[in-house]
């Protein structure tokens, strides 16, 4: 998106994308740089920060309403949805992959099983930190 593209969006709801950090939704509060970045009071999650096998119990800890994310020009684009909590994200994507574990083969059932217990972990955490 072009910079006064983006100008015109100041103070709108945007998805803000990072690639393991995490989906989210909220207001463009600021513009800056060249090429342009942008940073997004967040109001909602629509993706929470991706689980890294290589980081075994050290899971990203992703972005909660109320947190300013900086991101890059293109990863900011209008959205009208108003996306969801943090542990409900959690949850919903714990959820979506363990739908895939009985149709997987026995590589991918390993991983997914161990996806999801790390999810179940974050979630407990999200619950204990009163998420």
């Amino acid at each position: 998106m072009k910079y006064a593209d983006a100008k015109k969006l100041l103070g709108t709801q945007v998805r803000a994308w990072t690639s393991m950090n995490g989906q989210y939704v909220g207001e463009l509060v600021e513009l800056f740089g060249s090429p342009w970045r942008g940073k997004v009071r967040i109001t909602g999650v629509l993706q929470p920060a991706a689980v890294e096998y290589a980081r075994g119990s050290r899971q990203r800890r992703g972005m909660r309403p109320g947190d300013e994310i900086e991101v890059g020009g293109t990863n900011v684009t209008p959205i009208d949805v108003p996306g969801t909590s943090y542990l409900e994200a959690l949850i919903e994507d714990m959820n979506r992959i363990a739908k895939l574990i009985p149709n997987a083969g026995p590589k991918d059932e390993g991983h997914l099983t161990w996806t999801v217990q790390q999810r179940q972990q974050q979630i407990d955490e999200e619950r204990r930190r009163g998420g």
